[in-house]
Parts: C-alpha cells; structure tokens; sequence
C-alpha cells in the first residue's frame, strides 16, 4: 500500500510539474499571439494613415522631415550650450581662485618693496658717497638689474632680498598676464554663450511652428500619429534586439572563425584576429554572471507620476513624469547592461538592462552622456544617466519598458503601479 502511494504520489507530482510547464508555455504562446495582433494593428494603422493622407502625403512627410532635422540642430546646440556652460564656470571659478592669489602676491610684493626701500635708506646713511647717492635713487627693479656694479655694495643677506624681489615680481606679472587671458578667454565664451541661447530660442520656435502647423489640420495630426507610430516601433526593435544581440554576435564570431582558417595573408590574418577579439570581449560583456535579485523592483525616478499608461495609443511602456527636468534615472534593479544607443534627437539616449528574472529593462530620454556602457553590472538605484536627452519628448519624462523573451510586458505590474 504505501509503494501504491509513493507511485501515486510522484506520478501526480510529476503531472502537476507538466500542467504547470504547460500552463507556462500556454501563457508564453498567448503573449507571443497578442504581441503578433499589436504589431499587425500598428502596422495596419500606419497602412490606413498613409492611404488617407494620399497625394498630401509628401508634403507632410517633407514637414515631418524638416521636424526632425530641426530637432537635430536644437538637440545639437543643447549639447553645445552645457559644454560653453561648463567652461564658463570652470573659467570663472578659475579666476576668482586666482584674484585671491593676486591679491596674496601684491602683499607680499608691497612688504618686500618696503624692505628694498629700507635697505636703500640705510645704505645711503652708512655710504654717503656718489655710489650709494646713485643706488639709493633707484626708481625701478630694472634700475637694479642695470646698476650691477652697485650692488656688490650689498652683503649677501641684501642681494637675497632683491632676489627675492625680483622673483616675486616675475611672479606677478605671469599670473596677471594668465589672469588678463583667462578674462578674455571667459568673455569669448560668455559671448558664444548668449548667441547660442539666441539660436537656441530661434530653433525652438521654429520648430514650435512646425509642430503647431501639423497639429493645426486633421492631415497634419495624422501625419505626426504615423510618425509617432514608426518611431514606437524602431524603439521597441531596438530593446528587442538587445535581447538576441548575444546570438547574432555568436553567429558573426563563428564567421570570422571560418574566414581566419581562410585567411592567406598577414594583413588579412591580422584583421580576422582583431574582429575575433572585438567579438569575443562583446559576447561576454554581455554575458557575465546576472547579480541575484534581493528585492522586488524599485521606480527607476523619484515620485513618478504615470502620464500615459500600458497600451495606450499604441505605446507599450509607461511614461513616468518626473518632478522637474533633467532629473536622475535610476536601475529599477540589478543587472548587466545589455545596451545604450543614441536613439536620435527626438528622443536621446536609451539604456537597457538585462534582470536574474529574464525581464529586460529600458529607460528612453536620457541624455548624453550616460553614466554606465554596455557590459556594466549595475545594482539596484544605480545612477544610469539624467532626462532630458531628446529635443521632442519633455525634460522631465522617462519611457519605461520592460520586455521578456524578445515581448513587451506591462511595466506597471512589475513596478506596481
């Protein structure tokens, strides 16, 4: 009886561990089914924008077109005001630091010139004759320097001191001249500065009236869902990619492995091995060891608020607005950066992370520089970078996916929105 039920017991295990795995594979088709049905309709709706815009088409796309490229210029110039914005606080910081030590210098200047001047006097009183009349009538160090002959009047102990003088005054006059530099060096730049804050301005309006003349017709408004739609659907190709780039890196590694064997030359040996070695340090960048997961998933901004939810016009992540713009994005949990790629200006950089769970992260709109490169292992609330990155999507607003086996998952139901 007890071999009937021990039989029993490991068959009826054995079956639930099936329907479970079954039940697994079910879910797994069934997303992979509804990710199919998405993907159909998004491209089916572009399908129908394209055909109801008709001979308006090209002209629209040509405003779209010069939408983008403006959007361009002005992510450029943004890169360029922060860089002019750090040299003129570097610069400024630069001499303020170096007014202190002017001012340190011409003290001590000023005390070594009183002593010169005692020293003259009581040469004078102790050498009434023409020589030291003429030495104690020194106007200048270079009257000094040009009455050599008077001073091997001097002991030791008073040539140090002109010396001394001397060196100090060279002092000066160098750190003057670096500060006169640093000032025209400063005001360059502050120059460069307002008339980039000038073209700034420029651009955005111009691209303000772009936007606001497409959004002014029904056309113009379909145009900008289309384009919207495409962009979608290269960011989520590009997250995708992240998740099979190891097996088409292996693939491009077995080639280069087969063309070395074929390889006649030195040169062309010497690239294959090159490539091979680029190859192989990709692969296991991306490969290393997943850090465990001790603790469920965190917000990847401090205080978000859900600004457009799962699903919603077709956007499979979450916008998460932040409390202002340019704010910190942080790893919502540990793991191995897969990528970060410049996804244009439009939308700025995009930084994705591979989890112990299988679950991929992705943050969209950060700005460039990131703060880690692919390969990186990061931990949870880890520093990946600051919002703002793209010139069409707002400052303070991060797009947040999350994908499993190559499928967009709800974000929310991992952040607990």
């Amino acid at each position: 009886m007890t071999k009937v039920v021990k039989i029993m017991t490991i068959f009826l295990f054995c079956f639930l561990v099936l329907a479970q795995e079954q039940s697994q594979i079910n879910n797994l088709q069934e997303a992979i089914n509804q990710r199919q049905i998405e993907l159909l309709k998004r491209k089916a709706e572009i399908e129908q924008i394209e055909i109801d815009l008709g001979t308006d088409r090209l002209e629209l796309d040509a405003k779209i077109l010069a939408r983008d490229k403006l959007s361009s210029e002005l992510a450029k110039l943004q890169a360029e005001q922060k860089i002019l914005e750090a040299e003129v606080k570097r610069l400024t910081a630069s001499i303020d630091n170096r007014d202190l030590e002017i001012n340190v210098l011409e003290s001590q200047f000023e005390k070594l010139r009183e002593q010169v001047r005692n020293l003259l006097r009581q040469l004078y009183r102790a050498n009434g004759n023409r020589f030291s009349q003429a030495f104690s009538e020194v106007l200048s160090l270079h009257d000094i320097q040009v009455k050599n002959y008077y001073l091997k009047l001097l002991s030791e102990r008073d040539l140090n001191l002109i010396n001394r003088l001397e060196e100090q005054t060279n002092t000066l006059v160098e750190t003057q001249s670096l500060q006169r530099a640093h000032l025209n060096e400063a005001k360059q730049k502050s120059d460069e500065l307002a008339q980039n804050q000038i073209l700034l301005a420029e651009k955005k309006e111009e691209l303000d009236n772009i936007i606001a003349g497409l959004e002014s017709s029904r056309e113009g408004r379909l145009a900008l869902r289309a384009a919207k739609l495409k962009d979608e659907a290269r960011i989520e190709e590009n997250i995708a990619r992240a998740q099979t780039d190891i097996a088409e890196l292996k693939r491009q590694l077995e080639e280069k492995k087969r063309q070395a064997t074929r390889a006649q030359t030195d040169k062309d040996k010497r690239e294959n091995a090159q490539a091979i070695n680029k190859l192989e340090s990709q692969i296991a960048a991306r490969q290393k060891e997943l850090p465990e997961l001790k603790s469920s998933y965190i917000y990847p901004i401090e205080n978000p608020a859900l600004t457009s939810e799962y699903g919603s016009n077709g956007f499979y992540g979450l916008a998460l607005a932040a409390v202002r713009g340019g704010a910190p994005v942080y790893a919502a949990q540990a793991g191995v950066v897969q990528d970060v790629i410049n996804m244009g200006a439009n939308d700025g950089y995009m930084v994705t992370i591979l989890h112990a769970d299988g679950i991929t992260t992705a943050y969209l709109n950060l700005q460039n520089p990131t703060q880690v490169k692919i390969g990186n292992t990061v931990s949870q609330k880890q520093l990946l970078g600051y919002l703002g990155g793209g010139s069409l999507t707002k400052s303070n607003i991060l797009k947040f996916f999350t994908y499993n086996a190559g499928n967009p998952v709800d974000p929310s139901k991992i952040l607990g929105f």
